[in-house]
């Protein structure tokens, strides 16, 4: 079982073994930001009024509408949800998902843990080095061999990727498609290409779009009863259904409350992560054997991914920033082949090389000038560091 120094789920202080203790950092990986509470508890006066605070209320209902219409096309809706996590699991509940579910293995934990919701298997396959996710050459291999109840896909980081080929190849073979893009949440992506293909986003503090906890699935909107469903121990109404079952995934009307309030200034929030994004890139084009993100539209930027040439230069520049208070971190590291109940038909060279050499930039949403040129002096420094081994 990996140790808590292993997960890749950033947080602002690191606990040092030798100590005890937890380090601070002047710059941490991630400082989340949600809008002050005089900005949502006004929302709550309806549902106050109505004293109704969870289970599909006022809010959530207002707040589905208000995203649904900034962020679908016609004959989509967004259904909301306490976890991204919880949503990919009502995704497949809603279809009765059974079996093995394809998973790459270079992603967050939680995606994984998501298909074990559901009741199903994840079976773990390689990424491709390029685009970071899941190689679309050995899923038509597998498709074309082994039996498949479902595929789950990674927007790596939230990066816009081309899935084209990988969608094409599930339609073909009658297979529903999960798209994790829990941190890749800014504007519309592309049409989902049927019934039963679905994109989940997360809520959660640490993303571009904070409500605290919480989710939100994107789907044709002829699914989304089921997706309630699944998401209300598989009630609707308070009746049982025959055949449905679900977990407990319902966003509560407090969190609606900070996502209405998060929607009035989404689109400037974006706008200046993206430019911080474009001053990492700046200053990374300017070094040979990195690889990054090229263009600062390709996500909203939870974090800036960063991949180093060698795990030694990884560990050293990780080292070096913390000697300058800047908290690097590893992401997706270890491969989901670590946790338990995972299960690996075939080798992952690819996931395992990343997961050794990615790193993470922190990208904040109240960011000031001189910090983020604090940063990128710190990052200059602890590159000129570790590049020389």
């Amino acid at each position: 079982m990996p140790t808590q120094r292993d997960l890749s789920d950033p947080a602002p202080e690191e606990v040092s073994p030798e100590l005890g203790q937890q380090k601070s950092y002047r710059f941490p990986s991630i400082r989340p930001l949600l809008p002050p509470v005089a900005e949502w508890s006004g929302f709550l006066d309806r549902s106050y009024a109505q004293r109704w605070f969870s289970n599909f209320g006022p809010l959530v209902r207002q707040f589905e509408g208000e995203l649904t219409d900034r962020f679908c096309h016609a004959e989509e809706a967004i259904v909301s949800t306490n976890s991204a996590t919880s949503g990919i699991a009502a995704a497949l509940i809603a279809l009765h998902i059974q079996g093995p579910v394809v998973v790459p293995a270079y992603t967050f934990p939680a995606t994984g843990s998501a298909v074990l919701m559901a009741g199903a298997e994840p079976v773990l396959m390689d990424v491709d080095l390029a685009t970071w996710s899941l190689s679309p050459r050995l899923l038509e291999d597998f498709l074309a061999k082994e039996k498949c109840a479902a595929v789950v896909l990674v927007s790596p980081f939230g990066l816009r990727r081309d899935f084209s080929k990988h969608l094409a190849l599930c339609q073909q073979h009658g297979i529903p498609v999960v798209i994790d893009s829990a941190a890749g949440l800014s504007e519309k992506s592309e049409p989902l290409v049927a019934e039963n293909c679905f994109e989940v986003y997360s809520l959660h503090a640490t993303k571009p779009f904070p409500v605290g906890e919480g989710g939100a699935i994107r789907a044709h909107r002829s699914q989304a009863a089921a997706l309630r469903r699944a998401l209300n121990f598989g009630l609707e109404a308070g009746r049982t259904q025959s055949g449905c079952w679900g977990i407990n995934g319902k966003l509560p009307e407090v969190s609606a409350a900070v996502g209405l309030a998060v929607l009035r200034t989404f689109e400037a929030i974006i706008r200046y992560r993206r430019t911080v994004a474009q001053r990492y890139i700046q200053l990374l084009f300017e070094y040979d054997g990195l690889n990054f993100p090229p263009e600062a539209r390709l996500s909203p930027w939870q974090v800036f991914p960063l991949l180093l040439p060698s795990a030694l230069a990884a560990e050293e520049f990780i080292a070096q920033a913390a000697a300058r208070s800047l908290q690097v971190r590893w992401s997706y590291k270890p491969t989901l082949n670590y946790w338990p109940r995972m299960s690996k038909r075939a080798p992952l060279p690819n996931a395992e090389s990343l997961s050794q050499r990615m790193v993470t930039l922190p990208v904040y949403s109240d960011m000031s000038e001189n910090e983020l040129s604090a940063i990128t002096a710190i990052v200059r420094q602890s590159l000129d560091s570790a590049l020389r081994l």
